[in-house]
Protein backbone atom coordinates (compact mmCIF):
# COMPACT_ATOMS: atom_id res chain seq x y z
CA UNK A 1 0.00 0.00 0.00
CA UNK A 2 2.45 2.35 -1.42
CA UNK A 3 5.31 2.10 1.17
CA UNK A 4 2.96 2.34 3.83
CA UNK A 5 3.26 -0.69 6.63
CA UNK A 6 -0.06 -2.69 7.60
CA UNK A 7 1.18 -1.35 11.19
CA UNK A 8 1.19 2.52 9.71
CA UNK A 9 -2.14 1.88 8.01
CA UNK A 10 -3.48 0.44 11.22
CA UNK A 11 -3.36 3.29 13.31
CA UNK A 12 -5.86 5.10 11.29
CA UNK A 13 -8.42 4.41 13.45
CA UNK A 14 -6.22 6.12 16.38
CA UNK A 15 -8.32 9.41 15.37
CA UNK A 16 -11.37 8.00 16.48
CA UNK A 17 -10.05 7.89 20.06
CA UNK A 18 -8.38 11.57 19.90
CA UNK A 19 -10.27 13.97 21.59
CA UNK A 20 -10.47 17.90 20.48
CA UNK A 21 -8.37 18.85 23.57
CA UNK A 22 -4.97 17.40 22.53
CA UNK A 23 -5.00 19.67 18.78
CA UNK A 24 -2.60 21.15 20.12
CA UNK A 25 0.28 20.89 22.93
CA UNK A 26 1.98 24.14 22.38
CA UNK A 27 1.10 27.41 23.30
CA UNK A 28 3.32 30.32 20.89
CA UNK A 29 5.11 32.63 22.65
CA UNK A 30 4.00 35.49 20.36
CA UNK A 31 6.32 38.41 22.52
CA UNK A 32 9.47 38.80 23.23
CA UNK A 33 11.91 41.60 24.92
CA UNK A 34 12.22 44.54 22.51
CA UNK A 35 14.67 47.48 22.05
CA UNK A 36 11.73 50.50 22.81
CA UNK A 37 13.74 52.59 19.74
CA UNK A 38 12.72 49.97 17.66
CA UNK A 39 8.77 50.32 17.84
CA UNK A 40 8.10 53.31 15.39
CA UNK A 41 10.36 51.60 12.96
CA UNK A 42 8.50 48.18 13.55
CA UNK A 43 5.51 50.47 13.12
CA UNK A 44 6.45 51.75 9.83
CA UNK A 45 7.39 48.26 8.91
CA UNK A 46 3.85 46.78 9.77
CA UNK A 47 2.54 49.68 7.96
CA UNK A 48 4.35 48.84 4.60
CA UNK A 49 3.52 44.86 5.18
CA UNK A 50 -0.09 46.32 5.66
CA UNK A 51 -0.78 48.13 2.32
CA UNK A 52 1.05 45.69 0.43
CA UNK A 53 4.71 47.39 0.03
CA UNK A 54 7.13 44.83 0.39
CA UNK A 55 9.86 46.54 -1.18
CA UNK A 56 9.70 49.11 1.01
CA UNK A 57 9.06 46.56 4.00
CA UNK A 58 12.77 45.39 3.39
CA UNK A 59 14.41 48.26 3.17
CA UNK A 60 13.11 49.11 6.66
CA UNK A 61 14.18 46.09 8.04
CA UNK A 62 17.72 46.65 6.65
CA UNK A 63 17.59 50.24 8.44
CA UNK A 64 16.40 48.58 11.84
CA UNK A 65 19.58 46.09 11.19
CA UNK A 66 21.89 48.96 10.85
CA UNK A 67 20.79 50.60 14.24
CA UNK A 68 21.00 47.69 15.83
CA UNK A 69 17.38 46.45 16.49
CA UNK A 70 14.76 43.78 14.99
CA UNK A 71 11.12 43.21 14.37
CA UNK A 72 9.42 41.18 16.93
CA UNK A 73 8.04 37.48 16.28
CA UNK A 74 4.45 38.30 15.17
CA UNK A 75 6.26 40.83 13.13
CA UNK A 76 8.48 38.74 11.12
CA UNK A 77 5.81 35.96 10.96
CA UNK A 78 3.51 38.99 9.26
CA UNK A 79 6.45 39.21 7.02
CA UNK A 80 6.82 35.93 6.12
CA UNK A 81 2.76 35.77 5.57
CA UNK A 82 3.11 38.74 3.15
CA UNK A 83 5.73 37.22 0.92
CA UNK A 84 3.49 33.60 0.58
CA UNK A 85 0.27 35.51 -0.27
CA UNK A 86 2.20 37.59 -2.87
CA UNK A 87 3.76 34.49 -3.85
CA UNK A 88 7.49 36.35 -3.61
CA UNK A 89 9.01 33.62 -2.53
CA UNK A 90 12.34 35.10 -3.01
CA UNK A 91 12.17 37.99 -0.40
CA UNK A 92 10.93 35.73 1.81
CA UNK A 93 14.01 33.62 1.74
CA UNK A 94 15.54 37.18 2.39
CA UNK A 95 13.44 37.75 5.36
CA UNK A 96 14.75 34.21 6.94
CA UNK A 97 17.99 35.09 5.97
CA UNK A 98 17.75 38.21 8.16
CA UNK A 99 16.37 36.75 10.75
CA UNK A 100 18.69 34.11 11.37
CA UNK A 101 21.44 36.61 11.00
CA UNK A 102 20.56 39.63 12.52
CA UNK A 103 17.33 38.49 15.30
CA UNK A 104 18.74 37.52 19.09
CA UNK A 105 15.06 36.00 19.32
CA UNK A 106 14.59 32.55 19.57
CA UNK A 107 12.81 30.43 16.87
CA UNK A 108 9.45 29.55 17.89
CA UNK A 109 6.64 28.12 16.18
CA UNK A 110 4.82 31.19 14.57
CA UNK A 111 8.22 31.79 12.75
CA UNK A 112 9.11 28.16 12.04
CA UNK A 113 5.46 26.90 10.84
CA UNK A 114 5.36 30.21 8.33
CA UNK A 115 8.98 29.05 6.88
CA UNK A 116 7.47 25.45 6.43
CA UNK A 117 4.52 27.11 4.30
CA UNK A 118 7.51 29.39 2.80
CA UNK A 119 9.67 27.12 1.26
CA UNK A 120 6.27 24.10 0.72
CA UNK A 121 4.83 26.67 -1.30
CA UNK A 122 7.93 27.74 -3.44
CA UNK A 123 8.69 24.53 -4.35
CA UNK A 124 11.37 23.59 -1.82
CA UNK A 125 9.69 20.69 0.18
CA UNK A 126 13.41 19.02 1.46
CA UNK A 127 13.88 22.70 2.92
CA UNK A 128 10.10 22.37 4.59
CA UNK A 129 11.09 19.21 5.80
CA UNK A 130 14.62 20.08 7.16
CA UNK A 131 12.68 22.82 9.68
CA UNK A 132 9.62 20.53 10.17
CA UNK A 133 12.63 18.03 11.47
CA UNK A 134 14.23 20.35 13.23
CA UNK A 135 11.28 22.02 15.25
CA UNK A 136 11.47 19.21 17.60
CA UNK A 137 8.44 19.86 20.44
CA UNK A 138 7.95 22.69 19.05
CA UNK A 139 6.00 21.00 16.39
CA UNK A 140 1.95 21.79 16.90
CA UNK A 141 -0.56 21.23 14.53
CA UNK A 142 -0.37 24.08 12.30
CA UNK A 143 3.18 22.96 11.80
CA UNK A 144 1.98 19.13 11.18
CA UNK A 145 -0.70 20.53 8.72
CA UNK A 146 1.69 22.15 6.31
CA UNK A 147 3.86 19.63 6.27
CA UNK A 148 0.87 17.22 5.14
CA UNK A 149 -0.26 20.08 2.88
CA UNK A 150 3.91 20.61 1.51
CA UNK A 151 3.83 16.84 0.65
CA UNK A 152 0.60 17.10 -1.06
CA UNK A 153 1.16 20.23 -3.04
CA UNK A 154 4.39 18.42 -4.45
CA UNK A 155 2.56 15.15 -5.44
CA UNK A 156 3.97 13.24 -2.46
CA UNK A 157 1.02 11.76 -1.50
CA UNK A 158 2.97 8.76 -0.06
CA UNK A 159 4.83 11.10 2.07
CA UNK A 160 1.93 13.29 3.04
CA UNK A 161 -0.60 10.43 4.68
CA UNK A 162 2.68 8.77 6.56
CA UNK A 163 2.94 12.40 8.18
CA UNK A 164 -0.62 12.41 8.90
CA UNK A 165 -0.44 8.83 10.56
CA UNK A 166 2.75 10.23 12.69
CA UNK A 167 0.31 13.27 13.91
CA UNK A 168 -2.11 10.63 14.94
CA UNK A 169 0.19 8.85 16.61
CA UNK A 170 1.33 12.26 18.47
CA UNK A 171 -1.87 12.74 19.58
CA UNK A 172 -3.07 15.19 17.81
CA UNK A 173 -6.71 15.58 16.36
CA UNK A 174 -6.76 17.33 12.85
CA UNK A 175 -8.96 20.01 11.96
CA UNK A 176 -10.50 20.70 8.67
CA UNK A 177 -7.02 21.89 7.16
CA UNK A 178 -5.55 18.75 7.69
CA UNK A 179 -8.18 16.87 6.70
CA UNK A 180 -8.44 18.62 3.27
CA UNK A 181 -4.43 18.60 2.68
CA UNK A 182 -4.53 14.96 3.56
CA UNK A 183 -7.47 14.39 1.51
CA UNK A 184 -5.74 16.12 -1.36
CA UNK A 185 -3.27 13.61 -1.37
CA UNK A 186 -5.19 10.89 -1.94
CA UNK A 187 -6.29 11.91 -5.27
CA UNK A 188 -4.63 8.81 -7.32
CA UNK A 189 -6.19 5.24 -8.01
CA UNK A 190 -3.84 3.85 -5.29
CA UNK A 191 -4.50 5.84 -2.38
CA UNK A 192 -8.25 6.34 -3.03
CA UNK A 193 -8.58 3.61 -0.73
CA UNK A 194 -7.04 4.85 2.11
CA UNK A 195 -8.92 8.18 1.46
CA UNK A 196 -12.09 6.88 1.53
CA UNK A 197 -10.91 5.29 4.97
CA UNK A 198 -9.74 9.07 5.84
CA UNK A 199 -13.47 10.22 5.00
CA UNK A 200 -15.40 8.02 7.58
CA UNK A 201 -13.20 10.20 10.23
CA UNK A 202 -14.10 13.14 8.67
CA UNK A 203 -17.52 12.19 9.05
CA UNK A 204 -17.29 11.13 12.54
CA UNK A 205 -15.49 14.50 13.61
CA UNK A 206 -18.44 16.45 11.89
CA UNK A 207 -15.57 18.03 9.67
CA UNK A 208 -17.94 17.38 6.62
CA UNK A 209 -20.84 18.90 7.87
CA UNK A 210 -19.02 22.36 9.01
CA UNK A 211 -16.33 23.02 6.13
CA UNK A 212 -16.77 23.71 2.69
CA UNK A 213 -13.17 22.72 2.00
CA UNK A 214 -12.91 19.21 2.94
CA UNK A 215 -15.94 18.87 1.26
CA UNK A 216 -14.07 20.37 -2.36
CA UNK A 217 -11.32 18.14 -1.16
CA UNK A 218 -13.38 14.63 -1.43
CA UNK A 219 -15.01 15.81 -5.00
CA UNK A 220 -10.97 15.98 -6.16
CA UNK A 221 -10.16 13.12 -4.78
CA UNK A 222 -12.96 11.05 -5.99
CA UNK A 223 -12.87 12.49 -9.72
CA UNK A 224 -9.10 12.64 -10.10
CA UNK A 225 -8.76 9.40 -8.55
CA UNK A 226 -10.41 7.01 -11.49
CA UNK A 227 -13.22 9.44 -12.24
CA UNK A 228 -15.45 8.34 -10.22
CA UNK A 229 -18.50 10.98 -11.10
CA UNK A 230 -20.99 9.37 -9.32
CA UNK A 231 -19.25 9.42 -5.31
CA UNK A 232 -17.91 12.83 -5.92
CA UNK A 233 -21.86 13.97 -6.92
CA UNK A 234 -23.14 12.22 -3.72
CA UNK A 235 -20.47 14.16 -2.02
CA UNK A 236 -21.62 17.58 -3.45
CA UNK A 237 -25.23 16.56 -2.65
CA UNK A 238 -24.83 15.53 0.82
CA UNK A 239 -22.76 18.62 1.61
CA UNK A 240 -24.56 20.72 4.09
CA UNK A 241 -22.86 24.20 2.90
CA UNK A 242 -22.45 24.97 -0.69
CA UNK A 243 -21.19 28.15 -2.67
CA UNK A 244 -20.27 28.92 -5.53
CA UNK A 245 -17.03 27.68 -5.84
CA UNK A 246 -18.47 24.16 -4.56
CA UNK A 247 -20.17 23.91 -7.86
CA UNK A 248 -17.85 25.58 -10.05
CA UNK A 249 -15.33 23.42 -8.65
CA UNK A 250 -17.27 20.04 -9.62
CA UNK A 251 -18.27 21.65 -12.85
CA UNK A 252 -14.81 22.30 -14.09
CA UNK A 253 -13.62 18.67 -13.02
CA UNK A 254 -16.37 17.52 -15.02
CA UNK A 255 -14.73 19.08 -17.80
CA UNK A 256 -11.01 18.31 -17.01
CA UNK A 257 -11.40 14.13 -16.80
CA UNK A 258 -14.13 14.16 -19.91
CA UNK A 259 -17.84 14.41 -18.46
CA UNK A 260 -18.98 17.04 -20.38
CA UNK A 261 -22.59 16.27 -20.42
CA UNK A 262 -22.56 16.53 -16.64
CA UNK A 263 -20.89 19.76 -16.36
CA UNK A 264 -23.65 20.89 -18.41
CA UNK A 265 -26.38 19.32 -16.42
CA UNK A 266 -24.73 20.61 -12.78
CA UNK A 267 -24.67 23.95 -14.52
CA UNK A 268 -28.22 23.66 -14.84
CA UNK A 269 -28.89 22.38 -11.37
CA UNK A 270 -26.76 25.36 -9.76
CA UNK A 271 -28.67 28.13 -11.47
CA UNK A 272 -31.75 26.38 -10.67
CA UNK A 273 -30.50 26.48 -7.00
CA UNK A 274 -30.14 29.85 -7.37
CA UNK A 275 -26.13 30.23 -7.34
CA UNK A 276 -24.62 32.68 -9.01
CA UNK A 277 -22.13 31.98 -11.30
CA UNK A 278 -18.52 33.68 -11.79
CA UNK A 279 -16.36 33.34 -15.20
CA UNK A 280 -14.53 30.06 -14.12
CA UNK A 281 -18.39 28.63 -13.95
CA UNK A 282 -19.57 29.65 -17.45
CA UNK A 283 -15.94 28.92 -18.96
CA UNK A 284 -16.35 25.12 -17.81
CA UNK A 285 -20.08 25.30 -19.05
CA UNK A 286 -19.27 27.07 -22.29
CA UNK A 287 -16.35 24.78 -23.12
CA UNK A 288 -18.81 21.53 -22.05
CA UNK A 289 -21.54 22.74 -24.70
CA UNK A 290 -18.95 23.39 -27.44
CA UNK A 291 -17.62 19.40 -26.95
CA UNK A 292 -20.92 18.20 -27.07
CA UNK A 293 -22.10 20.84 -30.02
CA UNK A 294 -25.21 21.96 -28.00
CA UNK A 295 -24.88 25.24 -30.33
CA UNK A 296 -28.70 26.65 -28.93
CA UNK A 297 -27.38 26.39 -25.41
CA UNK A 298 -24.21 27.68 -26.12
CA UNK A 299 -25.74 31.24 -27.96
CA UNK A 300 -27.74 31.49 -25.00
CA UNK A 301 -24.77 31.14 -22.64
CA UNK A 302 -23.14 33.86 -24.26
CA UNK A 303 -26.07 35.99 -24.51
CA UNK A 304 -25.89 36.02 -20.52
CA UNK A 305 -22.31 36.68 -20.47
CA UNK A 306 -22.32 39.55 -22.53
CA UNK A 307 -25.28 41.16 -19.96
CA UNK A 308 -23.22 40.11 -16.94
CA UNK A 309 -19.97 42.01 -18.21
CA UNK A 310 -17.74 38.68 -18.21
CA UNK A 311 -17.60 38.17 -21.80
CA UNK A 312 -14.21 39.58 -22.02
CA UNK A 313 -12.53 37.46 -19.40
CA UNK A 314 -10.07 35.81 -21.01
CA UNK A 315 -11.15 32.29 -20.00
CA UNK A 316 -14.71 33.04 -21.38
CA UNK A 317 -13.37 34.42 -24.41
CA UNK A 318 -11.55 31.49 -25.73
CA UNK A 319 -14.47 29.16 -24.73
CA UNK A 320 -16.87 31.50 -27.06
CA UNK A 321 -14.68 30.81 -29.67
CA UNK A 322 -15.49 27.43 -29.69
CA UNK A 323 -19.18 28.47 -29.92
CA UNK A 324 -18.63 30.64 -32.45
CA UNK A 325 -16.59 28.46 -34.88
CA UNK A 326 -18.55 25.10 -34.54
CA UNK A 327 -20.86 25.32 -37.59
CA UNK A 328 -17.95 26.84 -39.49
CA UNK A 329 -14.97 24.39 -38.29
CA UNK A 330 -14.73 21.34 -40.47
CA UNK A 331 -13.25 18.25 -38.38
CA UNK A 332 -10.75 16.27 -39.93
CA UNK A 333 -11.23 12.68 -38.33
CA UNK A 334 -8.28 12.17 -35.91
CA UNK A 335 -6.84 8.11 -36.69
CA UNK A 336 -7.80 6.13 -33.60
CA UNK A 337 -5.26 4.61 -31.14
CA UNK A 338 -5.19 3.49 -27.96
CA UNK A 339 -1.96 2.77 -25.22
CA UNK A 340 -1.06 1.58 -22.12
CA UNK A 341 1.17 2.13 -19.37
CA UNK A 342 3.57 -0.77 -17.96
CA UNK A 343 6.50 -0.21 -15.61
CA UNK A 344 6.71 2.86 -16.54
CA UNK A 345 6.67 2.48 -20.10
CA UNK A 346 3.55 3.34 -22.41
CA UNK A 347 2.65 1.00 -25.22
CA UNK A 348 0.94 2.26 -28.03
CA UNK A 349 -1.36 0.76 -30.64
CA UNK A 350 -3.22 1.27 -33.48
CA UNK A 351 -6.37 -0.63 -35.65
CA UNK A 352 -4.29 -4.03 -36.42
CA UNK A 353 -1.35 -3.35 -35.02
CA UNK A 354 1.88 -6.34 -35.00
CA UNK A 355 4.70 -3.50 -34.32
CA UNK A 356 4.87 -4.76 -30.99
CA UNK A 357 7.36 -7.31 -29.43
CA UNK A 358 4.85 -9.50 -27.85
CA UNK A 359 2.13 -9.33 -30.60
CA UNK A 360 2.07 -12.74 -31.40
CA UNK A 361 1.54 -13.59 -26.93
CA UNK A 362 -1.58 -10.36 -27.69
CA UNK A 363 -3.16 -12.25 -30.70
CA UNK A 364 -3.24 -15.21 -28.71
CA UNK A 365 -4.58 -14.16 -25.97
CA UNK A 366 -7.45 -12.07 -27.94
CA UNK A 367 -8.12 -15.05 -29.64
CA UNK A 368 -8.64 -17.25 -26.06
CA UNK A 369 -10.87 -13.56 -25.26
CA UNK A 370 -13.08 -14.24 -28.01
CA UNK A 371 -13.95 -17.78 -27.81
CA UNK A 372 -14.35 -17.06 -24.22
CA UNK A 373 -16.70 -13.79 -24.18
CA UNK A 374 -18.64 -15.64 -26.81
CA UNK A 375 -19.62 -18.66 -24.37
CA UNK A 376 -20.43 -16.12 -21.97
CA UNK A 377 -23.09 -13.93 -24.89
CA UNK A 378 -20.78 -11.42 -26.38
CA UNK A 379 -22.17 -11.28 -30.00
CA UNK A 380 -19.86 -8.87 -32.26
CA UNK A 381 -21.79 -6.16 -33.64
CA UNK A 382 -20.32 -5.61 -36.99
CA UNK A 383 -22.07 -2.87 -37.66
CA UNK A 384 -18.75 -0.77 -36.59
CA UNK A 385 -16.70 -2.33 -39.17
CA UNK A 386 -17.12 -0.36 -42.44
CA UNK A 387 -15.63 -2.61 -44.82
CA UNK A 388 -17.73 -4.66 -47.01
CA UNK A 389 -16.59 -8.10 -46.72
CA UNK A 390 -17.83 -11.53 -44.81
CA UNK A 391 -19.10 -11.20 -41.35
CA UNK A 392 -16.46 -13.64 -40.06
CA UNK A 393 -13.82 -11.50 -41.62
CA UNK A 394 -15.81 -8.36 -39.89
CA UNK A 395 -15.29 -10.06 -37.00
CA UNK A 396 -11.84 -10.71 -37.42
CA UNK A 397 -11.71 -6.78 -37.93
CA UNK A 398 -13.33 -5.95 -34.52
CA UNK A 399 -11.16 -7.69 -32.84
CA UNK A 400 -7.91 -5.61 -34.27
CA UNK A 401 -9.42 -2.49 -32.97
CA UNK A 402 -6.65 -0.52 -30.58
CA UNK A 403 -8.68 -0.88 -27.49
CA UNK A 404 -8.80 -4.47 -27.70
CA UNK A 405 -4.79 -5.01 -28.35
CA UNK A 406 -4.23 -2.69 -25.46
CA UNK A 407 -6.59 -4.17 -23.20
CA UNK A 408 -5.22 -8.24 -23.91
CA UNK A 409 -1.73 -6.80 -23.50
CA UNK A 410 -2.29 -5.66 -20.16
CA UNK A 411 -4.19 -8.92 -18.86
CA UNK A 412 -0.72 -10.93 -20.30
CA UNK A 413 1.58 -7.92 -18.62
CA UNK A 414 -0.60 -6.68 -15.45
CA UNK A 415 -0.86 -8.97 -12.49
CA UNK A 416 -3.54 -8.95 -10.12
CA UNK A 417 -5.18 -7.26 -8.40
CA UNK A 418 -3.83 -3.94 -10.24
CA UNK A 419 -6.67 -2.52 -12.73
CA UNK A 420 -5.86 -2.33 -16.53
CA UNK A 421 -5.96 0.91 -17.13
CA UNK A 422 -6.53 1.67 -21.01
CA UNK A 423 -6.34 5.19 -22.70
CA UNK A 424 -7.75 5.92 -26.38
CA UNK A 425 -7.56 9.33 -28.13
CA UNK A 426 -11.00 8.38 -29.92
CA UNK A 427 -14.44 7.65 -28.58
CA UNK A 428 -14.32 4.02 -27.71
CA UNK A 429 -15.97 2.00 -29.93
CA UNK A 430 -19.39 -0.02 -28.84
CA UNK A 431 -18.28 -3.04 -30.15
CA UNK A 432 -15.79 -2.83 -28.38
CA UNK A 433 -17.64 -1.08 -24.95
CA UNK A 434 -19.24 -4.38 -24.66
CA UNK A 435 -16.64 -6.30 -25.32
CA UNK A 436 -14.88 -5.67 -23.00
CA UNK A 437 -17.77 -5.70 -20.18
CA UNK A 438 -17.51 -9.36 -20.82
CA UNK A 439 -13.69 -9.55 -20.60
CA UNK A 440 -14.00 -8.42 -17.35
CA UNK A 441 -16.16 -11.41 -16.45
CA UNK A 442 -13.97 -13.99 -18.45
CA UNK A 443 -11.17 -13.19 -16.79
CA UNK A 444 -12.15 -11.25 -13.15
CA UNK A 445 -10.22 -8.07 -13.41
CA UNK A 446 -11.08 -4.31 -13.22
CA UNK A 447 -10.45 -2.56 -16.37
CA UNK A 448 -10.57 1.16 -17.02
CA UNK A 449 -10.67 2.67 -20.18
CA UNK A 450 -10.16 6.82 -20.74
CA UNK A 451 -11.71 7.73 -24.08
CA UNK A 452 -12.12 11.12 -25.62
CA UNK A 453 -15.45 11.46 -23.61
CA UNK A 454 -14.65 9.74 -19.94
CA UNK A 455 -13.63 7.31 -17.93
CA UNK A 456 -14.99 3.84 -17.92
CA UNK A 457 -14.77 1.72 -15.13
CA UNK A 458 -15.54 -1.96 -16.28
CA UNK A 459 -15.84 -4.58 -13.79
CA UNK A 460 -17.90 -7.85 -13.17
CA UNK A 461 -20.31 -7.29 -16.31
CA UNK A 462 -20.63 -3.36 -16.08
CA UNK A 463 -19.82 -0.30 -17.02
CA UNK A 464 -19.78 3.29 -14.71
CA UNK A 465 -21.06 4.56 -17.62
CA UNK A 466 -24.29 2.80 -17.27
CA UNK A 467 -23.25 2.19 -21.32
CA UNK A 468 -24.01 5.84 -22.29
CA UNK A 469 -21.20 7.46 -23.38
Amino acid sequence: MLGLSVSSASKLPLLASIKPSNRSRHNLQLSSPQNPNCEPLNHRLIHHLNVGHLHKAISTLDLMAQKGTHPDLTTYSLFLKSCIRSRNFQLGKLVHTHYLTHSQLHLNSLILNSLISLYSKSGDWAKAKSIFDDMGDLRDLVSWTAMVSCFANNDMGTEAIITFLQMLENGLCPNEYCFSAVIRACSNAETVPIGKMIFGFVIKSGYFEADVCVGCALIDMFVKGGGDVDLAYKVLEKMPEKNAVTWTLMITRFMQFGFPMEAVNLFLDMVLSEYVPDQFTFGGVISACAELELLNLGQQLHSWVIRTGLALDVCVACCLVDIKNLKERNLIKEAGCSWIEVENMVHKFHVGDTSHPLAQDIYYELNQLASKIKELGYVPDTDFVLHDVEDELKEQYLFQHSEKIAVAFGLISVSQPKPIRVFKNLRVCGDCHTAIKFISVARGREIVVRDSNRFHHFKNGTCSCNDYW
